[in-house]
């Protein structure tokens, strides 16, 4: 990861979800246009109404994880579900909350950004 930012990788996407819950809807965003690394909720702000629809408030503020649980590889050449492993960035809307306090509600690992 350039940069420590899982975003920063080139062509990489990254994913807004429309609640704060580990089986939230997903809708990918794009990291290359109008994309800041360091404010990732902004983009998904700036989206929302476009993926949600106008009846779907805007929540006020956004925290990035890693999706808690990935697929990963079998030593046969397919794959299994680990819970705890990380899968990829998913941009979630904050309730309110801390980043460290907002991921640990749905058993993510935060993403550091910020200044």
């Amino acid at each position: 990861m350039a940069g420590g930012l899982p975003w920063n990788e080139h062509g990489r996407t990254a994913m807004c979800a429309r609640t704060l819950a580990r089986d939230a809807d997903l809708a990918e965003v794009s990291t290359t246009d109008d994309f800041d690394p360091r404010d990732p909720g902004a983009s998904c702000a700036r989206q929302w109404t476009h993926m949600w629809g106008p009846d779907s408030p805007v929540p006020t503020s956004f925290t990035a994880c890693y999706h808690p649980g990935a697929d990963v590889p079998d030593p046969d050449g397919g794959y299994h579900r680990d819970p705890h492993a990380p899968g990829g960035p998913v941009i979630y809307p904050a309730d309110g909350l801390p980043p460290t306090q907002a991921c640990a509600r749905i058993g993510a690992k935060p993403i550091p950004v910020g200044p």
